[in-house]
Formats: structure tokens, C-alpha cells, sequence
């Protein structure tokens, strides 16, 4: 499995290094592709593949891109919807089988409000803590892995140096 993964990796890297060169928007894989997996229960590449297939034609047809292009905002947001209520219980799921521990309810409830709250009261913020600051995936990143060291490491390594003899 890990061989799989390195070389999802290397060819999603490739893939964005192409894009780029070719004065695209780099590629990635997506955190909804896991909601999409669990709505669909096929974890097959071939509809991938299909699917990539017929954009790659389309993108040449111009009329059908402008015809894409027409799809009101509220279908593309019907659409988007299973997906995303589909990573959200993914993630619920994942936060399940976490080690219950008021530390680790801690991490992970101050984290959530944090990436709620704080961008919304910081938005006049501008440079480097602006962009930090104001980017709700980036605020619940760096809380999760800030609070994960100071609440949950740190205590655990002190705890094992004072109890060697």
C-alpha cells in the first residue's frame, strides 16, 4: 500500500508541475474525492479516468465549456453537498476513535472555535498574519498542531523523564 501512496504522490506532483509549466493552476487531489468515495462505494479508477477523459475533449469544445459555465450556482452547490456532508461524518468518524481525554477534547474543541471565530474577527489583518490569520484551514492546522505539542506531548514527555529513575 505504501508504494501506491508514494506513487499517487509522485504523480499528483508531476501532474502540478506540468500544469504550472503549462500556465495552468496546479492540480490536487481533493479532501471531498473521500466523500465522493463513501456517496459512491467505488473505489475504482476508471470513472477517473473516464470522467478526466471527457473533460480533457470537452476543454477543447468551447461551446461546451460555455455552456458549463451556465450551470447556476445553487445546482453546483446541490451537487457539492453529499460530498461534503460525506467528508464531514468522515472526519466525525476519525474524531470518534480518537483517545478520550480531556486534553484531547481540548485540542480539538479550542482548535474547531478557533478556525470558527478567529478569521471573521481578524480580517483587517494584512502580510504574513493576515494570510495566516484570516484562512480558517489554516488556523485549525496550526492551533490542532500548536495545542497537540503543548497539551499532549510535552506532558507526556515530562512524564516519562520523571518517572525514569
Amino acid at each position: 500500500m505504501g508504494g501506491r501512496i508514494r506513487r499517487g504522490f509522485i504523480g499528483e506532483s508531476t501532474g502540478s508541475l506540468l500544469s504550472s509549466f503549462l500556465g495552468g493552476l496546479p492540480t490536487t487531489a481533493y479532501a471531498q474525492n473521500v466523500g465522493l468515495l463513501r456517496l459512491t462505494r467505488s473505489g475504482s479508477r476508471y470513472p477517473v479516468i473516464w470522467a478526466g477523459g471527457i473533460l480533457l475533449i470537452l476543454g477543447f469544445v468551447p461551446k461546451a465549456g460555455a455552456l458549463l459555465g451556465l450551470t447556476p450556482g445553487a445546482v453546483i452547490g446541490g451537487l457539492f453537498l453529499p460530498a461534503a456532508a460525506g467528508l464531514f461524518m468522515s472526519g466525525i468518524s476519525l474524531l470518534m476513535k480518537m483517545e478520550r481525554t480531556e486534553a484531547n477534547f481540548t485540542v480539538v474543541g479550542v482548535s474547531l472555535l478557533l478556525a470558527i471565530a478567529l478569521p471573521g474577527n481578524v480580517s483587517g489583518l494584512t502580510g504574513f498574519w493576515g494570510t495566516l490569520l484570516t484562512n480558517a484551514i489554516l488556523v485549525g492546522a496550526c492551533s490542532v498542531l500548536l495545542l497537540q505539542l503543548l497539551l499532549v506531548k510535552l506532558p507526556e514527555r515530562f512524564r516519562k523523564r520523571a518517572q525514569l529513575p
